[in-house]
């Protein structure tokens, strides 16, 4: 397998569960039409809700998103005083091949 390691970070950042259902949620905001996410300001607003809803701490999030950026599934870059986000094509579409893989 040539992306062995790119595979190895991948699943290393999705097993855990609280950063799976953050990539999963990035997925729906940028499947939706979102060219981009503001990570900050989205996590201003629904940290909280979201912290409480994964049983974390608020600023465990950022370490999660963090991580899915080295597993390069995300890129993040600062804007000012916003940290703006969105998939990183070359992530996931390792991710993709490694899957279709699996299918044929």
């Amino acid at each position: 397998m040539d992306n062995i390691e790119i595979y190895i970070k991948i699943f290393k950042a999705l097993s855990n569960p609280h950063r799976l259902k953050i990539f999963f949620d990035c997925l729906d905001h940028l499947q939706a039409g979102e060219e981009s996410i503001n990570l900050a300001e989205a996590t201003c607003k629904c940290q909280r809700t979201k912290a409480e809803e994964l049983g974390i701490v608020p600023s465990t999030i950022s370490h999660h998103l963090k991580e899915l950026s080295n597993a390069g599934l995300i890129d993040m870059r600062r804007d000012g005083q916003r940290v703006v986000s969105r998939l990183n094509p070359q992530g996931v579409s390792a991710l993709s091949q490694f899957l279709s893989k699996l299918e044929g």
